[in-house]
């Protein structure tokens, strides 16, 4: 039995909903969704939370369903794109704090740090495009995850800019914090030119198969 067909009726037979589900594995219901539609697998860890669940074992399900077996194999290049792209993310995180902090501080030593760090960031997310471009395009369903993505960028960055260009405007009207404001001008540029780009891309970027959902 496939695995999307497996867990369907462990489902019922436990007569619980998608979202209850979702609530006993610590995902969205949109996920439970997705794999009982056969529009993606679950990661290791959350086999691993499926198999105790619904107490079906991992090597079970694993056999009956290869297609899910090639996806959670290491050498598969999506696996191994998304191990990339989360390492980059941690470079990021730590370029940014460096980024804040050299700001905040304004000395000579912390220039280059400043510098560097902008340096890093804008390299990094070129990369990490190109990266989820690649993911995508290798995905056999590229066009419902383009969409996803841009949907997923559209909920995070208009939040963003709207905060921080509020915020920025509520503390210009004091007079010690000009380092922060120009912290989250920065921020709001960065929101603005990637809202940009996601809505070009979501308008004319890639289409998909015509019989692709």
């Amino acid at each position: 039995m496939e695995f999307s067909k497996r867990i369907i009726a462990a489902r019922k037979q436990k007569r619980l909903t998608q979202s209850e589900v979702a609530n006993h594995l610590h995902v969205s219901r949109k996920t439970i969704s997705h794999w009982e539609n056969e529009q993606s697998y679950p990661d290791i860890d959350s086999l691993i939370n499926i198999s105790n669940f619904y107490g079906i074992s991992i090597d079970s399900m694993l056999k009956e369903d290869q297609n899910m077996k090639k996806a959670l194999d290491p050498n598969n290049l999506i696996f191994q794109i998304k191990s990339i792209i989360s390492a980059i993310n941690h470079i990021n995180i730590i370029a940014f704090i460096v980024l804040v902090v050299g700001m905040i501080i304004r000395n000579q030593m912390w220039s280059g740090f400043i510098f560097a760090s902008v340096i890093v960031l804008i390299v990094d997310y070129t990369i990490i495009d190109l990266l989820n471009d690649l993911k995508i395009r290798v995905s056999p369903t590229p066009y419902k995850d383009i969409r996803d993505k841009q949907i997923k960028d559209f909920k995070i960055f208009i939040p963003l800019a709207i905060g921080t260009f509020v915020l920025a405007n509520i503390l210009s009207f004091f007079n010690n914090f000009t380092n922060y404001i120009e912290i989250l001008n920065l921020i709001f540029l960065a929101s603005i030119i990637k809202l940009a780009t996601t809505t070009f891309h979501y308008k004319y970027g890639y289409r998909g198969k015509p019989n692709e959902k």
